[in-house]
């Protein structure tokens, strides 16, 4: 950027590289404590991962010249994706599938993701404290972990994710749908359908 003088691009690298930063530091910081609600969650994953998409999308877009307009379209549209494909990966942790990656890894690593949000929050006391010690204090432990795990199903907290993952979506296609039917509005769909549909 800076070679060929495309200080606009440098500029959205440079905003992604704080808000990714950002990200990491926010997590790592509500990560001690587990006060973690959805709407903090959302921010986290919107800095950490849905950042970089979007800044992917709008340089995209700002190296071919596109109107300011259409370059804000595009950064956001790339940021709904990025929500949608954290979410996704979260569900991985409640798979039954062979993925490549080992089922409660997140849990393990003490990571609070959407589905185990969503029901923290929706349950008694008693299982919340429940839910948390195991968190802190038995993450290592498979069995506790696969109780865990099959608790956050049982009481919806993989169906919640899923809902709100393709909400996302919705609001992604809505960005792009006054862009003409052709071939490059038919990649950034296959794009957001890629993330939804992955198995990995």
């Amino acid at each position: 950027c800076i070679e060929n003088k495309d200080f606009d691009l440098l500029e959205y690298i440079s905003i992604a590289v704080r808000e990714m930063s950002e990200g990491e530091l926010l997590q790592a910081e509500k990560a001690r404590s587990f006060n973690v609600n959805e709407d903090l969650y959302l921010e986290i994953i919107r800095k950490k991962t849905a950042t970089l998409m979007a800044t992917c999308c709008a340089i995209g877009a700002k190296s071919v010249n596109a109107d300011k307009k259409t370059v804000k379209k595009l950064f956001l549209f790339g940021e709904l994706i990025g929500i949608t494909f954290q979410i996704r990966d979260d569900l991985f942790d409640y798979s039954e599938n062979n993925i490549g990656k080992p089922i409660g890894i997140d849990i393990k690593e003490k990571k609070m993701t959407l589905p185990l949000i969503h029901v923290i929050n929706n349950v008694c006391l008693k299982d919340r404290k429940w839910i948390l010690n195991t968190i802190k204090k038995h993450n290592k432990n498979k069995t506790k972990v696969k109780e865990l795990i099959s608790f956050v199903k049982e009481k919806g907290g993989v169906e919640y994710a899923k809902k709100v993952m393709l909400n996302y979506k919705s609001k992604a296609l809505k960005m792009i749908v006054e862009f003409p039917k052709n071939d490059f509005r038919k990649s950034l769909e296959f794009m957001l359908d890629y993330v939804i549909e992955r198995k990995y």
